[in-house]
């Protein structure tokens, strides 16, 4: 029996580059509990935990900065597949310092939207070294990013306990 919690943390760098000028906007953590979770055992070595997530991984409103943001950067995560078409990607990430052999991975959609809340355009996700970026339109005011299928988490079949799953989400005006 595991307790997991998934914990989105949005940690908005905007840049200035002429002015060299650089400021940090921390918004509030995104924290969902997937409860107590049982998993199924793969192999001698791991446990799979696949849970459906009910909520937005994030809702980011950017009338609320006076700065534009144009790239969204999720840390430390592998990109795996794109769907252009449908704003749809997989990713792959580490999600936790402690234990160094687990693995989340989960497909994600994410929307751009303007300030009457409609979508506005494709985004296309571009893996850059050990980071994924996600270039905004321009007329973006609105970012949302919602789970679409079950986040399969992996873990040592030894491991007990509570485990929190961090992805970590930077914006970036540049």
């Amino acid at each position: 029996m595991y307790k997991i919690i998934i914990r989105t943390v949005c940690l908005l760098f905007l840049f200035n580059l002429p002015l060299s000028c650089l400021a940090t906007v921390l918004l509030p953590n995104n924290d969902i509990s997937l409860g107590a979770v049982n998993g199924k055992v793969i192999d001698a070595n791991t446990v799979k935990i696949e849970k459906t997530l009910d909520k937005d991984l994030f809702y980011i409103d950017l009338k609320k900065f006076k700065k534009h943001i144009n790239t969204i950067v999720i840390d430390n995560a592998y990109l795996k597949k794109t769907n252009v078409e449908n704003n749809l990607f997989t990713l792959s990430f580490n999600p936790s310092l402690k234990l160094k052999s687990t693995k989340a991975e989960g497909t994600f959609l994410i929307e751009a939207r303007d300030e009457k809340n409609k979508v506005i355009s494709k985004i296309i996700p571009v893996q850059e070294g050990d980071d994924i970026n996600i270039p905004l339109p321009i007329n973006t005011k609105i970012i949302v990013m919602k789970a679409r299928s079950p986040l399969e988490i992996i873990l040592p079949k030894n491991f007990r306990g509570d485990l929190g799953v961090q992805l970590k989400v930077i914006g970036v005006k540049i």
